[in-house]
């Protein structure tokens, strides 16, 4: 996020303000469970998304009046979540009491509040899947990515965010090796989002499965882009060669891990 870069390590000694709970708030989407409000802003700081819906509740309100024994910032939270003035007034409510961050570090963590503020229930549900994409939770993303494909608000969204989800559940797919789906998510991202990006790893589905026929398919649909999938396909075929090549002389590193390296992208 910036700042100091902070690094998630839950074991570091941190030295609380308000004293800590004896039992923790468990954060469901980080798994993650904290003790007190510096252990809350270490991690809202290094977190690349906040589900409001898990701090904005009673649970959490309750657990800041009898587990933090804090009764008057409770009753705080209360009225800024009826307010309906979001997140990042929500949270500096907490800050005030906490004073763990930097002045720095507090406008870096304002900034990303402010910008989960003014997204779209679309947008912050694929920053949600997108962040499990990130954390490796490859099967738990896919899921995600599918609800959001069929609620009524995908149906209203902007092309560009409808091609975004499809592409990184096309990366998400590709790292469990199924090109096939991959492929049809990579393609569905390209007609909507129009990113190169998106037919070039189509291209790369069809070359690492070795399947011509594929490949074919994507010329023939998109002639208009053939400079970059011929591109494309020399670079993918010779990293699937190369890759296959180490296979061979790194015994410890999997053939199928090689070649997972060669779908590049990590999301858009």
């Amino acid at each position: 996020m910036g700042g100091s870069n902070k690094s998630i390590n839950m074991g570091q000694l941190i030295i609380c303000r308000i004293r800590a709970a004896d039992k923790p708030f468990f954060l469901k989407s980080a798994k993650l469970n904290i003790y007190s409000l510096e252990e809350l802003f270490y991690y809202l700081y290094n977190a690349t998304f906040v589900d409001k819906s898990e701090l904005m509740c009673d649970e959490f309100i309750h657990w800041v009046r009898d587990d933090l024994s804090q009764p008057d910032l409770s009753g705080q939270l209360y009225e800024s979540s009826m307010s309906g003035k979001g997140l990042l007034d929500y949270v500096m409510k907490l800050e005030a009491c906490c004073g763990y961050l930097s002045e720095n570090e507090l406008k870096q963590l304002n900034i990303n509040l402010n910008r989960f503020d003014h997204m779209s229930p679309l947008e912050l549900g694929k920053q949600s899947a997108d962040d499990l994409l990130k954390k490796g939770r490859f099967m738990a993303a896919i899921n995600a990515y599918k609800r959001l494909l069929m609620t009524d608000l995908f149906g209203k969204a902007d092309d560009v965010v409808k091609g975004d989800i499809y592409h990184n559940m096309g990366v998400a797919y590709s790292r469990f090796f199924d090109f096939g789906e991959a492929k049809n998510c990579f393609i569905r991202a390209y007609r909507s989002n129009h990113r190169q990006e998106s037919l070039a790893e189509a291209v790369d589905c069809a070359v690492i499965s070795q399947d011509k026929e594929m490949l074919d398919d994507i010329i023939t649909t998109f002639n208009a882009s053939f400079s970059l999938i011929e591109r494309e396909v020399k670079r993918a075929t010779a990293v699937h060669t190369d890759s296959l090549s180490k296979a061979g002389e790194m015994p410890s590193v999997s053939k199928e891990e090689l070649l997972r390296r060669y779908i590049y992208s990590s999301g858009v």
